[in-house]
């Protein structure tokens, strides 16, 4: 059986589609430039570092869900 989806396209949502369409071409025209990859290199680097640190408690200690029996 195909997928056959129900929807609608009210006028809105054609007015927001359209909308979206034409910053994303505005964007997309923007230069990319050396200082934007650096901080993106950057902030992919932190965001990174923050999320690979194993979390603790405010003792110290890892959580008890975390310890190793």
């Amino acid at each position: 059986m195909p997928f056959a989806p129900q929807y609608t396209i009210t006028p809105n949502i054609a007015k927001s589609m359209l909308r979206i369409e034409a910053v994303k071409a505005v964007f997309e025209s923007l230069p990319v430039t050396l200082h934007v990859l650096r901080s993106l290199r950057e902030s992919a680097r932190l965001l990174s570092v923050h999320y690979s640190t194993p979390f603790m408690t405010a003792t110290g200690a890892p959580p008890v869900w975390r310890q190793r029996l």
